[in-house]
């Protein structure tokens, strides 16, 4: 029985990489290209709106570029993160396929598992290469940017995409349908900006772990409070995972559209 499970928690990642890789050049194309029009639009912002004052626009320092680059990234990123999940259980429910993978010999931990990490891959793989072209233009266009702070900005970025994919999971898990996971998971999205926005001032910047990836530009962190974010992303991430497994393994019989 344990050699047949291994079989179908392979032959399940296999059948989900597949389906989410045809996926993957077009959205990293995307992606970067948003990136890298991002910064260029930084340089020609200035030419294109002439009735503001030019003392208004700040100097393009690598830093300010940095920021700019995370802080889109951060917003744009995440809700594409949560609208890759839609599809995840609710799509196996309007399918009526989740109860066949109920039945064949495989954990619901396991099955929740599989999910979120070809979908965290998915926007990961993506915003890893997008960051590493932004860096490059950065040095090219106004120099060389601190590379352990932009390092450090794009590991933050990769463990708040997984929050935001465990968010876009649990969100599936216990909706009906892809097209009410995904109104869903974009009203969740737009009030955890919202709130970050709201927390990122004061005592509560060195824990605002939504908008750390750009903070950790601007701000000092102690590698206590670094790692105190960390263990925040990761523990609301296995807490919102954990929840999508309880969801889905009391579900006796799938619900269909």
């Amino acid at each position: 029985m344990k050699i047949n499970s291994r079989c179908v928690n392979y032959s399940l990642f296999l059948k989900e990489w597949k389906e989410a890789k045809r996926k993957l050049l077009p959205i990293t194309i995307g992606i970067i290209i948003f990136s890298l029009f991002t910064i260029l639009m930084m340089y020609a912002l200035p030419s294109l709106v002439h009735d503001i004052p030019a003392e208004l626009f700040p100097e393009l320092t690598p830093t300010i570029l940095s920021q700019t680059f995370f802080s889109n990234a951060n917003n744009i990123l995440s809700i594409i993160a949560v609208i890759l999940c839609v599809d995840a259980i609710a799509g196996e429910r309007e399918k009526n396929t989740l109860t066949l993978i109920k039945t064949a010999p495989i954990r619901d931990s396991f099955l929740i598992t599989i999910k979120t990490i070809v979908r965290f891959l998915l926007v990961a793989i993506p915003s890893f290469i997008s960051s590493l072209a932004v860096y490059f233009l950065i040095m090219l266009m106004s120099g060389r940017a601190d590379f352990s702070n932009y390092l450090l900005a794009s590991v933050f970025l990769l463990f708040t995409l997984f929050l935001y994919v465990s968010v876009g999971i649990l969100i599936s898990t216990f909706t009906k349908s892809q097209l009410s996971s995904g109104a869903i998971s974009v009203l969740i999205v737009f009030s955890l900006t919202l709130i970050s926005s709201l927390l990122n001032q004061g005592k509560t910047i060195s824990y605002n772990f939504l908008q750390i990836s750009v903070n950790v530009l601007s701000y000092s962190f102690s590698n206590i409070e670094i790692i105190v974010n960390i263990l925040l992303i990761l523990g609301f991430s296995i807490l919102l995972l954990f929840l999508s497994v309880v969801i889905i393994s009391s579900e006796r019989e799938p619900t269909r559209k």
